[in-house]
């Protein structure tokens, strides 16, 4: 009975060495769980910043500024050209 036991403990298809990994995996997901809630926080803060009830004039110009690739009235443009 006891080497029934320590088979299946050491050899069988839920063994120790599965726990081990198993837990591993676990830990890499919540990981990546917490920061894609950052990610997400962030990103939420940057849409109530660019509602209509209370509109950050800055964020939308840069926003802007990046969507459709423009610039300002006073901004410099420096072309570099790659040889």
């Amino acid at each position: 009975m006891f080497c029934y036991i320590c088979y299946h403990v050491f050899c069988g298809k839920r063994n120790v060495w599965n726990y081990f990994e198993k837990r591993d995996e676990l830990a890499r997901v919540e990981a990546k769980v917490e920061a894609l809630k950052a990610r997400n926080a962030r990103l939420q803060t940057k849409i109530d910043h660019l509602s209509d009830e209370q509109i950050d004039l800055d964020l939308l110009d840069e926003v802007s500024r990046d969507v459709l690739g423009t610039s300002g009235a006073k901004d410099e443009i420096i072309i570099l050209k790659k040889n």
